[in-house]
């Protein structure tokens, strides 16, 4: 019960060993979690646009890291959960490393060259605008030159990425095993039965609190310029409303990675075991019953040393494993609660991104809606959930029925979320059709297969030196976008941002009317389904929320009080296989498959979509998580009706 390592346990340490302390270290880590996945959620259009990497490589990403704790749930449960176990110390070493694994990601900017907006193409004589002496018949409008520096360096920035990413994050995973699967028995063990809903109520809200902390924080990040501190941002001719801005994604890394350090590091000198209410001393001595009686009926009750009992810990896994996956009321909950993840993880993984590509709106204000709609009803959800059962202290087969009635809510609440979303842009060659003009065009091409395989040539442009893979997107003043100044057929500039001469542009009715563009996208953002949207996900994301502490509860009262962290390992099991692990790779291809317009580079296998169809994108997402719902409805039904019966033979715990 003393701070410290070994022998060395200093007075002045001693006034943190307490109960408060422990749980406001564990509170903190829990924040600083969601910290982190936010302002990596929040950074992924940054990333993606920045390396080029498609929205499946980060469902696979997240996949890898939830993979890692899927494969080192049960053993850490089941020995970092024994009698006489450091957990804190677990936890402590764990998030060390793990902020260790997720910072060094922030390495690979300062390894990459330069972000080169709109030059992807990497081909030097490549104009914006439409080169009239340009015959298409005599030159290859698809010449690359692969073997440049600029091209191996850019190809080797994606790879680089790819691979630190996936490492990190994998690695980060397993370091962070104990922290998700020890710190709620340890809390449950140490402050009782009666105070346990109300102080896991806010460890789970802090981790609702930490995103609303951290997208803020992101959008800050997002909103200064990849490469501040390594360019003159005098020469920088973007905004970060402009499609093709990439913000500081590598800041976030580096403050998480501090900050985890610096709750991580005093978790290692926490005791080991906490003192004990009169309460919660009854509780443990009925707990340590059950373990004699556990050791008399395998004809083992040897204690003798740390190392024989986690010997012998291992060799009761098995019949462990056995009791509790017959458990049908913890095996139905831990379904539900990994098909309850799924939705989470799937929603929230690319919540930033959705919002920015579904309403049209910049990156920072992406990450604040986000972090109200999401994280805050989540948090306030959370809270009410854990005052709840601490005010009406129901019992167990009423707080499965008050989760059931929940879930028949959550049901229908997603519904109006397929129908609030913005139109899809006019942008010609994708969306719509190029305007039909009086151009000739060599009749040979199209007998001889010459046509260029590609949406965004047309007559009016087929003359032009256009590269499909430099994306510099222009409004035309007929209120259509176009791919760039060049597919526009503009052969004249006013300023850097405006164009003339654009014959690929409706003139309109009067042939006085001029041709002109603008760099930007046509189309304002649709505020009124905004606001909408804003409301719906708000009282979603609260409705959803109310019943993560009871999850917790039914988890830990339809078992013995002995297998408590083992039950646990095995709802994370559940909510990685189900979950964590799969819903990402599933949410990216998904994103993926609505896309219309991906990236063109000869040079790379890597391509980011910059157009999607947005209609398309919202019912796809929304079915799939009305989907989930019922599926978990039907599973918390089950657990209700097996511990109903449980109760009425008397054989609840």
């Amino acid at each position: 019960m003393m701070c410290g390592i070994g022998r060395w346990q200093p007075k002045f340490l001693q006034c943190f060993a307490n109960i408060k302390f422990v749980f406001f270290l564990f509170c903190a880590a829990n924040f600083l979690l969601s910290f982190s996945y936010s302002v990596f959620i929040a950074t992924i259009t940054s990333i993606q646009k920045r390396y080029a990497l498609p929205s499946l490589f980060f469902g696979l990403n997240a996949t890898l890291f939830d993979s890692a704790i899927l494969l080192s749930v049960l053993f850490v449960a089941y020995l970092g959960g024994r009698h006489g176990s450091h957990r804190p110390r677990w936890v402590g070493i764990g998030l060390v490393l793990a902020a260790i694994s997720s910072s060094s990601i922030s390495l690979n900017h300062f390894m990459s060259s330069p972000y080169e907006y709109g030059k992807l193409d990497l081909k030097s004589n490549i104009t914006t605008l439409c080169s009239e002496d340009y015959d298409y018949m005599k030159v290859n409008r698809s010449l690359t030159d692969c073997s440049s520096d600029s091209a191996r360096a850019a190809e080797s920035d994606s790879v680089r990425m790819a691979v630190m990413m996936l490492l990190g994050h994998t690695l980060a995973g397993i370091c962070y095993t104990p922290f998700i699967v020890l710190t709620p028995t340890y809390l449950d063990d140490f402050i009782g039965k009666k105070k346990s809903p109300l102080y896991l109520g806010i460890f789970y809200a802090m981790y609702s609190l930490g995103a609303v902390v951290g997208f803020p924080f992101s959008s800050i990040f997002v909103s200064i310029y990849v490469d501040v501190g390594r360019v003159d941002l005098t020469t920088v001719d973007l905004t970060p409303d402009d499609a093709r801005w990439v913000g500081a994604w590598w800041l976030g890394f580096i403050v998480d990675g501090i900050l985890t350090l610096m709750v991580a590091i005093p978790l290692v000198f926490a005791p080991k075991k906490l003192a004990l209410s009169t309460n919660k001393l009854n509780d443990v001595k009925q707990e340590r019953k059950h373990e004699i009686s556990l050791q008399n009926n395998d004809g083992d009750d040897d204690e003798n040393a740390v190392g024989q009992e986690a010997l012998k810990r291992i060799k009761e896994f098995p019949k462990a494993l056995g009791r509790l996956f017959t458990n049908l009321s913890l095996i139905s909950i831990a379904i539900a609660y990994g098909l309850e993840v799924a939705m989470i993880s799937g929603l929230v993984t690319f919540a930033t991104k959705y919002t920015e590509v579904q309403f049209r709106i910049s990156a920072t204000m992406s990450a604040n809606i986000t972090g109200v709609g999401l994280v805050i009803s989540s948090t306030i959800g959370t809270l009410l959930g854990g005052y709840f059962l601490r005010r009406f202290k129901p019992d167990l087969v009423t707080t499965v029925k008050y989760v059931v009635i929940i879930a028949i809510f959550n049901v229908f609440l997603p519904i109006p979320l397929l129908f609030l979303g913005c139109n899809n842009e006019e942008f010609a060659g994708v969306t719509i059709p190029y305007q039909k003009y009086n151009v000739t065009v060599n009749d040979t091409w199209e007998s001889e297969d010459l046509w260029p395989d590609s949406p965004l040539v047309s007559p009016c442009n087929i003359y032009c030196d256009c590269a499909d893979s430099r994306y510099d997107p222009v409004c035309g003043n007929d209120g259509i976008t176009y791919f760039s100044s060049c597919f526009a057929g503009c052969t004249e500039t006013t300023t850097h941002k405006n164009f003339s001469s654009c014959s690929c542009i409706n003139p309109g009715t009067s042939v006085l009317s001029e041709q002109t563009a603008q760099i930007g996208i046509c189309g304002g953002q649709c505020t009124s389904m905004l606001i909408l949207f804003i409301v719906v996900i708000f009282v979603e994301s609260l409705v959803a929320s109310l019943p993560l502490t009871a999850f917790v509860i039914i988890t830990f009262r339809c078992v013995a009080p002995a297998d408590k962290p083992f039950a646990l390992g095995i709802r994370q099991l559940f909510a990685q296989v189900l979950g964590w692990v799969p819903t990402p790779i599933y949410m990216g291809i998904i994103i993926d498959s609505t896309c219309l317009l991906w990236s063109q580079n000869q040079c790379s296998e890597f391509s980011t979509c910059w157009q999607y169809d947005l209609f398309d994108y919202r019912y796809k997402l929304f079915t799939f998580q009305i989907v989930l719902k019922i599926l978990a409805l039907l599973m918390y039904t089950i657990c209700w009706q097996s511990l109903k019966r449980k109760k009425e033979k008397g054989t609840l715990h």
